[in-house]
């Protein structure tokens, strides 16, 4: 991929408007993710788990936070940037996450027989993360094998830009997967969120029809 022509204004405007957008999503997905495992650390301190989606979080938000401010204004105004992320450590993660999630089912699937309902309740919940971990990883190893080999297509002109936008775009979507994944496939981060947005709803309709009904009762005094 070479570019040794500069790229056109709409080109540059539709490079920096498309990261700004997803940056703006993503984090506004991982404040709310940050949000929900406030109201309920009581409740997710006691899962590992969380502690490590605790430091995704702030990995991700600063990261979208060099996308918001260094990212999307030089893109705006034709500079150029990049960043490298190694293989190896997902690669690593991703492989021992399987490794786990495989000896944990086996072991659910024979002995489920022996368990209390309880316990078959903790084993399920257990590769629920595990699976939940497991894909985090693998988005975050198809990300960096993006980055390796997108750049090797042999495109030039105005059309590498869009090779350059794409592993860009890939780079922020990496950064939202972990809200995306545990919005979608954790039960309780699910429930944290349609109570953290439905309060939010309700209270802003209760503010609304208060402030309506104090406007009421003012323009019928006034009539009287």
């Amino acid at each position: 991929m070479t570019n040794k022509e500069e790229a056109f204004p709409f080109v540059r405007i539709f490079g920096a408007f498309s990261y700004l957008i997803l940056t703006i999503t993503s984090l506004t997905m991982n404040i709310l993710l940050a949000l929900i495992l406030l109201k309920g650390w009581k409740q997710f301190r006691k899962n590992v788990f969380y502690r490590i989606v605790w430091q995704l979080i702030f990995a991700d938000l600063f990261a979208q936070i060099v996308q918001l401010f260094v990212a999307v204004p030089t893109t705006f105004v034709g500079q150029k940037w990049g960043y490298y992320a190694s293989t190896y450590l997902p690669a690593a993660m991703l492989l021992a996450y399987f490794a786990i999630y495989i000896r944990v089912r086996y072991f659910v699937n024979t002995n489920l027989f022996q368990m209390s309902s309880i316990e078959k309740e903790r084993k399920k919940r257990e590769k629920s993360v595990l699976l939940q971990a497991f894909l985090i990883c693998g988005f975050l190893e198809l990300q960096d094998l993006a980055f390796i080999y997108i750049p090797k297509i042999p495109v030039e002109g105005q059309w590498s830009y869009l090779l350059t936008f794409t592993i860009n775009w890939s780079g922020i979507l990496l950064n939202s997967m972990s809200p995306i994944i545990l919005f979608n496939f954790n039960k309780e981060i699910a429930e944290g969120l349609k109570k953290l947005i439905g309060d939010n709803i309700l209270q802003r309709f209760s503010s609304v029809t208060h402030v309506h009904s104090i406007q009421q009762t003012s323009m019928q005094s006034a009539q009287h």
